[in-house]
């Protein structure tokens, strides 16, 4: 896979969208996070700061980590995406629509 930076776009249900409009992360070839803006982080209900360097599945309940290993062994940049739903920090289930361009 070529290095390089990816970007994860998360948006959410009708419900959500409000408050998860723009939800956005700059991700690593290996799926961790580089840059994230409040949207995401208010989603989350995590800093800024906890969330840099953090894998993007791990927000996620594990749903990029197959992704992102699979994307690893590929000579073609490829994206991802699908709806999940993680739990956020406070137990709260949430449905998150995760769209990951290479």
């Amino acid at each position: 896979m070529p290095d390089g930076p990816r970007v994860g776009i998360l948006v959410g249900s009708e419900s959500d969208r409000e408050r998860m409009q723009g939800a956005t992360a700059l991700l690593d070839e290996h799926g961790r996070i580089l840059f994230s803006n409040e949207s995401i982080t208010r989603l989350f209900g995590v800093t800024t700061a906890d969330m840099q360097g953090q894998a993007v599945a791990s927000l996620l309940g594990g749903a990029t980590a197959e992704y992102f290993a699979w994307a690893q062994q590929r000579s073609e940049p490829t994206g991802y995406g699908g709806e999940v739903r993680p739990t956020k920090r406070k137990g709260e289930k949430i449905l998150v629509d995760v769209q990951i361009s290479a």
